[in-house]
């Protein structure tokens, strides 16, 4: 079977990103999913951020028929079920052959990128391989712990498409756990916090935003030939915030498509909104926001927003007695004083 597909109906060709870190099973339930949406003209990449559990490995045995996909949740098997035929053609590239844009000519590609240097960097080792494809028009990044509705894709582009200054645009987010419920419909930027993130139902199909989650989020060639590709320094968390920032400075509009449905298996990449490495990766990210994109008013927004926002945190782990979460504030302070 074809997996770059394509028909006579001209549908701009979009690369669909999954980033994997350690979550080979949720990546394969995503891939399932993924390999249903009824748009024509896709390209599925994988990049893995070096995981020290072998999940490269376990992707390709899964293309080669030798491992079956994980179900996390039985009320969850028609968004991945039936599974495609195996074998399912791949080619797996080094983090050197991507970043020369190696063409490829069929099926899967898989992406080492040998290091984890994060979100951020990387989608966008699979972004630049796109770009250097020559026939990428869109970019879809997608968690890994997702799956979508066949016609998610196609909500999605029926709604970018020729419409002016057209920024980011990204689905409707719900619980995979509890799909009924929202968990992002959209953001504003507040100063006290760069997302203020809405969980209530839109009011039309389409309504504007100013923030799109990586979690779903689909961008434009012509827009990151504007504003360019992600910001690197982040590891993890607030990249999307300042994309979508950076998206209204350059007076492009942000929109979320209501009925382009995304379930998200929250938090499965972290420990959590208590652990540690939440904790840390969350708190150094938001102060990097402040001081990279409102940096003169950096001083101000640590004294009067920051710390109260972070005493606040702090008590409430306490009275909880989640004592990994203060551990990670306070190591994501020190993280952004040394690193920047």
């Amino acid at each position: 079977m074809l997996l770059t597909k394509a028909t006579s109906i001209c549908k701009p060709k979009t690369y669909i990103i999954l980033l994997n870190y350690n979550g080979w099973e949720d990546t394969l339930e995503c891939l399932e999913s993924v390999l249903k949406i009824d748009y024509s003209n896709y390209q599925i990449v994988v990049v893995d951020n070096a995981s020290p559990n072998n999940s490269m490995e376990k992707i390709c045995d899964w293309a080669e028929g030798k491992l079956e996909a994980p179900l996390a949740d039985e009320s969850m098997k028609n968004y991945s079920c039936p599974h495609e035929q195996k074998p399912i053609k791949y080619t797996l590239l080094s983090r050197n052959e991507a970043e020369n844009g190696k063409a490829v000519n069929d099926g899967l590609v898989f992406i080492n990128a040998e290091e984890n240097g994060g979100f951020a960097a990387g989608n966008n080792i699979a972004i630049r391989w796109g770009l250097k494809q020559k026939d990428a028009e869109y970019f879809l990044l997608l968690n890994n712990d997702t799956v979508v509705e066949r016609n998610f894709l196609n909500k999605l582009m029926d709604n970018t498409l020729n419409v002016q200054n057209q920024g980011l645009t990204g689905s409707l987010i719900k619980h995979y756990y509890n799909n009924s419920r929202i968990w992002y419909s959209g953001g504003k930027h507040v100063l006290y916090k760069p997302i203020f993130s809405e969980t209530k139902k839109p009011h039309s199909e389409k309504e504007k935003t100013d923030c799109i989650s990586g979690c779903s989020m689909l961008i434009s060639k012509h827009l990151i030939n504007n504003i360019g590709i992600l910001n690197e320094k982040y590891f993890m968390y607030y990249e999307d915030a300042e994309y979508s920032y950076k998206s209204k400075q350059a007076e492009f509009t942000n929109y979320i498509i209501s009925n382009s449905l995304v379930y998200h298996k929250i938090n499965q990449s972290s420990e959590g909104t208590s652990g540690f490495s939440y904790n840390r990766m969350i708190t150094k990210s938001y102060l990097q926001y402040f001081k990279y994109n409102h940096g003169k008013i950096f001083i101000p927004f640590v004294i009067c927003c920051f710390v109260p926002v972070m005493i606040k945190r702090i008590l409430q782990f306490l009275y909880r007695r989640k004592i990994k979460g203060i551990k990670g504030i306070f190591s994501g302070i020190y993280d952004f004083l040394k690193k920047g």
